[in-house]
């Protein structure tokens, strides 16, 4: 199809120039730390790229994108435990917190962007 293609061809280019800051950028890598992170598919094209970064930074950027990946992961599991429990009578007055959304952006986390509002919308981070 000629837009998955194209779209391939941009989704690699920006994870090229993500690598790049990372390698550049000392601010950069603080900022992404901080993060939401990415989806899978990208954190997986991300760390195939990593392989053409220098031994020591491509490392140091795998440590940091398993580490946040796995915090990023874990925080959405939670927030799907508390979703389901939410429907349970004993819980109809507790606070939904942060999971309402919790079933869409896990969604999006592990496929890509595909419910909700698109990404960078200004709604989305």
């Amino acid at each position: 199809c000629l837009i998955c293609q194209d779209l391939e061809v941009h989704s690699s280019r920006q994870a090229e120039t993500l690598l790049y800051l990372w390698q550049k950028d000392p601010d950069f890598k603080a900022k992404f730390a901080a993060s939401r992170w990415v989806c899978l598919p990208d954190a997986a094209r991300l760390a195939k790229m990593a392989s053409k970064l220098p031994v020591r930074e491509r490392k140091e950027f795998l440590a940091c994108l398993r580490r946040g990946m796995a915090e990023n992961l874990a925080r959405l599991e939670e927030e799907l435990d508390w979703f389901t429990r939410k429907f349970d009578y004993h819980n109809l007055d507790a606070p939904w917190g942060e999971s309402k959304d919790a079933l869409e952006r896990t969604a999006n986390k592990l496929g890509g962007w595909c419910l909700g509002n698109e990404p960078l919308d200004g709604n989305t981070f």
